[in-house]
């Protein structure tokens, strides 16, 4: 390129530049710079193509990386959409560590992410489907996280084949989806089973009242896991959380440990049995099953059943590229196991 005058902007080099200096035609320099697998080129010999590259390096030419994974039909882009508002997210919020774990994945496969925040309808909603287009469709394929989905667009998404997973299991009427789930099943057995092996037998587990499906998985995850150790139902029953008589139901029912379907509750139930003078654990052990964190006493460390968030994030980025390369394939559905942690709020039964 010629010099610039003081100044004034030096002009960005273009494959128009490139190919009058090599001496080809455009078709030629795009053909040598996307190579042979961009759609609809054709083979080009090894001197026009060493032409081509001494001209791109006297006139300065960078190719424009979003046209060349274009020309190979692929954007590069991996979408993350979320119909709650979760951007940003402080470290101590439920998703942090599935957006670390989604960018730690995404760089190492080679994708960038594309943060997917401004679709929404007239009444203000975010919706993946707006004016009948799907608006994910910048992206070679998405990441669908966060508590509330709409399934309708969801199971939309699957008929039109665009690729996607969600983050936790989902069960969408008609179809089956692609998605990375923590497994609740076997980690609740696993916690049941070292509370009867400190000798508990009367065994609460707290209900929300959610309806998700991970809600769903503890409570199935708790049933199995009581027939297995052959504890008797009178002794291992579902409590209702947030009941201002919680303790006063635990006390009735001479429960030494107690299961919460969130982190939330867990530490509420080991502050208002503090407060009322009982001793945690020695009187009752505790044990969240890795729900939603929070609560109102965020300073207890409470014994805990954690989702492996970031390895789920990194796995969903791993299932979406599978997806991606065989769009045509069947669902990849994946459950990881999650970390049981006793150390703190669990103790032998007194």
């Amino acid at each position: 390129m010629p010099d610039v005058p003081p100044g004034k902007r030096r002009r960005r080099a273009t494959q128009a530049d490139v190919a009058k200096l090599a001496g080809v035609s455009r078709s030629v320099v795009s053909t040598v710079i996307n190579g042979p697998a961009a759609k609809g080129s054709t083979g080009v010999g090894p001197e026009a193509a060493a032409r081509v590259w001494a001209a791109i390096r006297e006139v300065g030419y960078v190719p424009n990386i979003a046209a060349q994974n274009l020309a190979h039909g692929r954007s590069k882009l991996v979408g993350v959409f979320t119909y709650e508002a979760i951007f940003p997210v402080e470290s101590i919020s439920f998703y942090h560590q599935f957006l670390i774990g989604i960018e730690q994945e995404a760089d190492a496969l080679g994708y960038n992410l594309l943060m997917f925040t401004s679709s929404r309808t007239s009444d203000g909603r975010r919706a993946i489907y707006l004016d009948g287009s799907n608006s994910l469709q910048l992206a070679d394929g998405a990441i669908i996280l966060g508590g509330h989905k709409r399934r309708d667009e969801l199971a939309r998404l699957a008929t039109d084949g665009f690729p996607f997973v969600i983050v936790g299991r989902r069960e969408i009427p008609g179809t089956q989806v692609s998605y990375v789930a923590a497994d609740y099943a076997s980690g609740i057995h696993r916690a049941v089973q070292a509370l009867v092996e400190r000798g508990h037998r009367r065994i609460a587990m707290t209900n929300s009242r959610s309806q998700t499906e991970a809600a769903q998985d503890r409570r199935r995850g708790f049933e199995r896991a009581v027939r297995s150790f052959k504890l008797a139902p009178p002794d291992t029953p579902v409590l209702t959380e947030r009941n201002p008589n919680l303790l006063g139901e635990i006390e009735k029912r001479q429960i030494t440990a107690v299961l919460t379907e969130s982190s939330g509750e867990a530490r509420n139930v080991c502050y208002q049995a503090r407060q009322a003078g009982w001793d945690i654990p020695a009187q009752l052990s505790v044990v969240s099953l890795g729900g939603l964190p929070g609560g109102t006493h965020h300073t207890d460390v409470v014994a805990e059943l954690s989702i492996p968030r970031r390895d789920m994030g990194r796995e969903s980025v791993r299932i979406l590229a599978d997806v991606i390369a065989d769009p045509d394939g069947p669902p990849i559905q994946k459950t990881l196991d999650c970390h049981l942690d006793l150390s703190h709020t669990v103790a032998p039964a007194p």
